[in-house]
């Protein structure tokens, strides 16, 4: 039996002889390989893997979210120009301590809001204690202190005198008993109680009482120079009365055991 295309010499149109082989007919750019093995080098290179396709395909755009990167931060300010009064200062070969701390609370003071104001301002003014020295290092300059705990105590101190206080009584409470003249009058014993506010005795029963003894004992400090805050004020009237009635009470007994 012939094949289709009349030849006798094979049976099938898959022979390599007939001409009706497409495989052999086609031309070699057209042919197609039936499997993957069968792939030209170029091929593969010509065609984008799975996983790509699909990351190239507008739907898989519209849902794929934005590749995370590391952000950069970027000084856009100078020392010199954020803070030109400090750096001013600290880039002298010796910055007076209190010209540095009379600035440092002029920057510190309007950032101050609610909470520990000592401990806040205690952790800034060190910030920029550390930013001193470095400059400081890189400028080859001395080492200097710089005095953060003077500014956190002068900033705490400048926010208790505009509040009220009522540790009045817990501070007399602490303070010892020394001798009272009796043949003062009411007003020159008051007087004498309020004068113990000037003594050692005074700070340590204020540091007994109170976290941040310096800081109260400068806003007394103040007050006594500009008379300005009325809660001070009330403050100290209210010891100085009750410093006065401990003596009384410590003379009345004394009285009592005599008899």
């Amino acid at each position: 039996m012939p094949c289709k295309c009349g030849s006798y010499s094979h049976r099938r149109t898959t022979h390599k002889d007939c001409p009706l082989n497409k495989a052999k007919c086609l031309p070699k750019s057209d042919f197609i390989p039936s499997s993957p093995e069968a792939q030209s080098p170029e091929d593969d290179e010509a065609l984008p893997p799975k996983d790509d396709v699909e990351a190239l395909s507008p739907k898989h755009q519209e849902n794929a979210k934005p590749s995370k990167k590391r952000k950069s931060w970027v000084i856009s300010t100078s020392f010199e120009s954020k803070y030109p009064s400090l750096h001013t200062e600290v880039s002298k070969v010796s910055p007076k301590s209190s010209t540095l701390k009379k600035i440092l609370k002029k920057i510190i003071s309007p950032l101050i809001g609610g909470g520990d104001v000592h401990k806040f301002t205690s952790t800034v003014a060190e910030s920029f204690a550390c930013l001193i020295y470095e400059y400081r290092e890189n400028n080859h300059l001395p080492e200097i202190t710089v005095p953060t705990e003077d500014v956190a105590n002068e900033i705490t101190g400048a926010v208790l005198g505009g509040m009220e206080m009522h540790l009045a009584k817990e501070i007399a409470a602490e303070m010892p008993l020394r001798d009272f003249d009796t043949t003062l009058s009411m007003q020159d014993s008051i007087q004498h109680c309020y004068d113990t506010t000037e003594t050692e005795d005074f700070s340590l029963a204020v540091d007994a009482v109170i976290m941040y003894p310096k800081a109260l004992l400068y806003t007394i400090r103040m007050y006594k120079k500009t008379k300005t805050s009325d809660h001070v004020k009330k403050f100290l009237h209210d010891y100085s009365k009750c410093l006065y009635l401990r003596y009384i009470q410590d003379i009345e007994i004394k009285i009592i055991f005599k008899k």
